[in-house]
């Protein structure tokens, strides 16, 4: 681990530390507003460690009600996006689609900004092995988006897009997370898991706490993607709640600090020919 950081190894980015600082100002940040003059350094300190050049990295503008269908936006040449910190760096633009995933089209000289407490991060990197086309995706996996299908929303999008295990090479990275260990939830909740993956079927998916159940975030999402790639991600093995002292979590300090004054800690990633064109 550098200071405030850890660099993936399988895909070219890294994930913060609370030491880095807290990027919970991206979700709160609209179209025309100024960002904080040490926000502003912590985009900056990110565009110093990777160098990021005149590249273009993508902010998603997360749906705060996304109803029962969690939505993905697709990243290309026409999409709208908006910089709020030219004043000080040209790189990052929020979308101004609302969406829990991302998919980049054609990702050279492009990367993802996402930004949690709690929620894996999903990153994918495909490459199209005979046509040299590629995308760059970024899931905000979180127990609404997994119930409300949004991995299988976005792997069908991969399909259609004529990426396969068999013509791709396929790169998957999942940040820091919400473990097994303290991931419990509601019988309410633990039934909209149930209704997409029947406990009968995904024992290891789940545990009975009294009247609430644990929920394994990592075994499901291994699980849903298996269909598409055979691959082992890259994950990084610590629980948020449990490492609270190095990342923000919602569901450890949000009896302490409420709601609205948890932070968040940023999982950044570049695609793999990002240098090539800048």
């Amino acid at each position: 681990m550098q200071e405030g950081f850890f660099y993936f190894q399988k895909m070219m980015g890294l994930v913060t530390t609370r030491h880095f600082g807290n990027f919970s100002f991206l979700g709160r940040v609209k179209k025309g507003e100024a960002i904080k003059d040490e926000e502003a350094a912590l985009l900056l300190s990110l565009t110093s460690i990777m160098n990021l050049g005149n590249g273009q990295i993508f902010i998603p503008h997360f749906a705060k009600n996304a109803g029962d269908k969690a939505r993905v936006v697709i990243v290309d040449d026409s999409t709208k996006a908006y910089n709020f910190s030219s004043r000080y760096s040209s790189n990052f633009f929020k979308l101004e689609e609302e969406g829990d995933a991302v998919i980049v089209l054609n990702p050279s000289g492009r990367g993802l900004l996402f930004y949690t407490a709690d929620c894996p991060i999903v990153f994918l990197e495909v490459r199209h092995g005979d046509k040299g086309k590629s995308a760059l995706v970024g899931i905000h996996a979180g127990w609404r988006g997994l119930t409300q299908g949004i991995i299988p929303r976005v792997l069908r999008y991969l399909r259609k897009m004529e990426y396969s295990s068999s013509n791709s090479n396929i790169w998957v990275n999942i940040a820091p997370h919400l473990g097994f260990c303290c991931a419990e939830y509601s019988k309410e909740v633990f039934e909209l898991f149930f209704k997409r993956w029947p406990l009968h079927l995904y024992p290891h998916c789940y545990q009975a706490n009294g009247e609430n159940f644990k929920v394994n975030f990592l075994e499901i999402i291994r699980e849903v993607m298996s269909s598409y790639f055979q691959q082992y991600p890259e994950v990084f093995p610590y629980c948020t709640a449990c490492n609270a002292h190095q990342f923000f979590s919602y569901r450890k300090e949000k009896p302490k600090l409420g709601e609205e004054n948890v932070g968040r800690f940023a999982a950044l990633v570049l695609s793999r020919d990002y240098y090539t064109h800048l």
